[in-house]
């Protein structure tokens, strides 16, 4: 996978054709893709999202690295677009029934990989803004000096 936790940078741009540059029986098999991978969700929450998608449908691209798919030889593709991430990677090992697959689907502005309870600290607890925050959302150590916020040796409390 290219894109996960940690690699928000993956994200920054799209890669491939846009849906905008396919023909119709293109961009047909593509809604088609983005719905089989989509609706495995639970059915609301699956046209929910598949609303999303259609919303920026023009921007939504398309990306292969390989060679046409074959049982004997990994491949990758990529639907990426601004309400929808579906990766595709066929890993080694190989079979002859085929490989060893690796999929996800993800929603980029929805998404599992952010620090949710980091941002939260950030943008709602005006003690919290400008503290950096560790990997488990909270405020790093020595953040605030000995004393915690506003303590000696903490230099006051953060300006909101």
């Amino acid at each position: 996978m290219l894109a996960g936790p940690g690699r928000q940078n993956s994200l920054s741009s799209y890669q491939g054709l846009p849906a905008s540059q396919m023909d119709a029986a293109q961009q047909r098999l593509l809604w088609v893709l983005v719905q089989e991978f989509v609706q495995n969700a639970d059915f609301d929450a699956a046209e929910a999202q598949l609303a999303l998608v259609q919303q920026g449908w023009g921007e939504t691209h398309f990306a292969w690295i390989g060679p046409a798919p074959d049982p004997t030889t990994r491949f990758y593709y990529r639907v990426h677009g601004p309400r929808i991430l579906i990766e595709y990677d066929v890993q080694a090992p190989l079979t002859n029934q085929g490989g060893h697959i690796h999929a996800i689907t993800r929603d980029p502005v929805n998404d599992y990989g952010m620090d949710w309870l980091g941002m939260h600290y950030q943008e709602s607890l005006p003690l919290f803004r400008g503290v950096p925050v560790g990997p488990d959302g909270l405020p790093s150590p020595g953040s605030f000096g000995p004393g915690g916020p506003g303590g000696p040796g903490s230099g006051g409390l953060p300006t909101p």
